[in-house]
């Protein structure tokens, strides 16, 4: 392996691992946002006990479901990025080849 495919792996690498780390920030985001709503409702809105059990199970329920819901949709989000982040690579990759061979190419015209 080339110093220049490594050198891009490794790019690729800490691309992904950024992306991976944004996901992970926003499904946190996600369920102590939903928590603290949680506590707040429960603190506010008291009930009686077999009210609030079932409310706090349907909640529970969506919180389960919009957890689910934000991670597939930030899960899509950093694949169709991380495949448009190598599809730029790739053509810069080439271009940088490209502009390579022919600077390559000048100097041998000139010898």
């Amino acid at each position: 392996m080339s110093k220049k495919e490594i050198l891009n792996n490794k790019k690729n690498e800490a691309a992904t691992k950024s992306y991976e780390e944004i996901t992970k920030k926003v499904a946190i985001a996600t369920v102590i946002g939903v928590g603290i709503g949680v506590v707040l409702g429960v603190l506010f809105a008291p009930k009686s006990g077999k009210e609030l059990r079932h409310d706090i199970s349907e909640i529970a329920k969506d919180t389960t479901e919009t957890v689910k819901n934000t991670s597939r949709t930030v899960k899509e989000n950093v694949k169709s990025s991380a495949h448009d982040l190598k599809g730029k690579q790739e053509r810069i990759y080439i271009n940088i080849k490209d502009s390579v061979s022919k600077i390559k190419n000048d100097e041998i015209d000139d010898i």
